[in-house]
């Protein structure tokens, strides 16, 4: 699917103005980077490579997203994109490091088995369902639902149409992979 993605946004890209000649490669190897780190994203088994296999695709989804030099609207969606995001990266880090400081790990398989293995205190129910939750917001914001998706109107306006073909579908099959590795192996 991600390949599939990133072929037919090259193949739109191609056949459309919307990118300067000089250009386009620069377009190119971000998409590849994005197309990589969404296979990341998809066969994460640690905390830690979560995050960073998120990072990849959002740090190069906000350069892409203002990608159109000299639009305002592209200027103005990239900023709210990398403002938002930055908000969720920071929720969904805080909540991973609940989860590690309740666990002591950060590998998916034994964090589901340490936290059925947890004494369950008021204090760590708490803890556990904060974590969670703020996981939650983090992956929510990737795949932009309910109430995370404040920012994809702007971005989707501003961004080249090519890019917000691939954003609308790409990053979004990702984290739903990821929410599926995650709620499946950690909390199954």
């Amino acid at each position: 699917l991600f390949l599939a993605a990133g072929a037919l946004t090259v193949l739109i890209a191609a056949q459309g103005r919307d990118f300067p000649p000089a250009r386009v490669g620069e377009f190119y190897a971000l998409l590849v980077a994005i197309v990589l780190g969404m296979f990341m994203m998809a066969s994460a088994t640690d905390l830690l490579m979560v995050y960073l296999s998120i990072e990849l695709v959002s740090m190069v989804s906000y350069v892409l997203a203002g990608f159109r030099k000299g639009d305002r609207k592209a200027a103005e969606g990239s900023l709210k994109y990398v403002i938002y995001g930055g908000v969720a990266s920071g929720v969904m880090l805080f909540g991973m490091s609940y989860l590690y400081g309740l666990t002591g790990t950060t590998d998916l398989v034994q964090l589901g088995t340490r936290i059925a293995a947890l004494e369950m205190t008021a204090a760590t129910k708490i803890a556990l369902v904060i974590g969670i939750v703020f996981v939650t917001a983090g992956v929510g914001y990737k795949v932009a639902a309910v109430p995370w998706h404040m920012w994809c109107p702007d971005v989707y306006e501003g961004a080249p149409t090519p890019f917000t073909a691939f954003l609308s579908v790409g990053p979004k099959a990702a984290g739903f992979a990821l929410a599926l590795r995650f709620f499946h192996t950690a909390l199954a």
